[in-house]
C-alpha cells in the first residue's frame, strides 16, 4: 500500500484497516512507510509493527535526497530500526523520487546494517539491475516488479512476486499459473494483455494524469469506487473518462 500524498493519521488508520480487514484473506499485507523526513517514516515503521503488518517498504525522501548508496544505507537502517522484528523492503522507484542509486551497491554496503533487509519493490526502469541483486549472496534479496508490463521477462530470470496494478491482478495471476505449467504461450497471450492495458492507462493518463487514470480504470474494472486523486494530482475530466471506457471496451477489457 503506497499513500506517501496521504497525512500521517490517515495513513495509519489506512494501514490498520488493511491489516485488519485481510486476515484470513491474504498473505501478507506490506505497508509502505517513506516519508519526507526520518522521524514520520521512523514512527510510521514502529506503527505498522505495533499493527501486525507482515512488512514495511520504504522510498527515499524527494526534496532533500540521498547523495549516494552509503547515505541511502545510513538513512534507510535509521528508518528499518524503527521496527527492528519486522522484515524491510527497500522501494525504489527513481523515475518519481529522483534518486538514482546503484540498487546492487546499496544492498551491498547494508549487509550487517539492516539487518532486517530482505529485498528491493523494484520499479525502477533499470531493469537489468533486477537480475544483479538476485545474484548477490546465493539469492537472500528478494525483488518483487512493481513495473505494470515487464512480468513475464522478468519471471525468466527469477523475479517471481509482481506488485501488479489493482486492475492486472487477474492478468497477472493468469500469467504466472500458465509460466509455472510450462504453457509459454498462454503465459504470452497474457503478457500481451498487460502491455495493451498498460498502454491504455498511459495514452489517456498521459504524464499529468497517470495516477488519475490508474485509479479510473480500476474503478471501471472493479466496479469499486476509488475516489478522486488529490492536488497537485488533477482528475480525469468527463470526456477522458469517456474516451478511456471506450477504449477499454473496445479492447476487451469491458462489456
Amino acid at each position: 500500500m503506497y499513500t506517501v500524498k496521504a497525512c500521517w493519521s490517515k495513513r495509519e488508520q489506512t494501514a490498520k484497516a488493511w491489516v485488519d480487514s485481510s486476515k484470513g484473506k491474504l498473505r501478507h499485507v506490506v505497508v509502505h512507510i517513506g516519508a519526507g523526513n526520518l522521524r514520520d517514516s521512523r514512527e510510521l515503521a514502529a506503527h505498522a509493527q505495533s499493527i501486525g503488518a507482515d512488512a514495511i517498504s520504504a522510498v527515499t525522501p524527494t526534496y532533500y535526497k540521498p547523495a549516494n548508496e552509503d547515505v541511502l544505507m545510513q538513512y534507510m537502517a535509521e528508518v528499518a530500526a524503527a521496527a527492528p522484528e519486522t522484515p524491510f523492503y527497500y522501494y525504489d522507484i527513481s523515475f518519481v523520487t529522483g534518486v538514482t542509486v546503484n540498487v546492487t551497491r546499496f544492498l551491498e554496503l547494508a549487509k550487517g546494517k539492516i539487518p532486517t533487509l530482505v529485498g528491493v519493490k523494484h520499479s525502477s526502469l533499470d531493469l537489468s539491475d533486477q537480475q544483479s541483486i538476485l545474484l548477490l549472496e546465493d539469492g537472500k534479496y528478494q525483488v518483487m516488479i512493481g513495473t505494470f508490463d515487464g512480468y513475464l521477462p522478468a519471471l525468466s530470470y527469477g523475479v517471481d512476486v509482481p506488485l501488479a496494478p489493482p486492475f492486472a491482478g487477474d492478468i497477472y495471476h493468469a500469467l504466472k499459473t500458465a509460466y509455472d505449467a510450462g504453457d509459454f504461450v498462454t503465459a504470452k497471450e497474457n503478457q500481451v494483455k498487460t502491455v495493451t492495458l498498460t498502454r491504455i492507462v498511459k495514452k489517456h493518463g498521459g504524464k499529468d494524469k497517470f495516477p488519475a487514470a490508474v485509479k479510473t480504470t480500476f474503478s471501471m474494472l472493479s466496479g469499486v469506487e476509488a475516489g478522486p486523486v488529490r492536488l497537485p494530482l488533477l482528475g480525469l475530466t468527463s470526456s477522458e473518462k469517456a474516451a478511456l471506457r471506450e477504449e477499454l471496451k473496445s479492447a476487451g477489457f469491458l462489456e
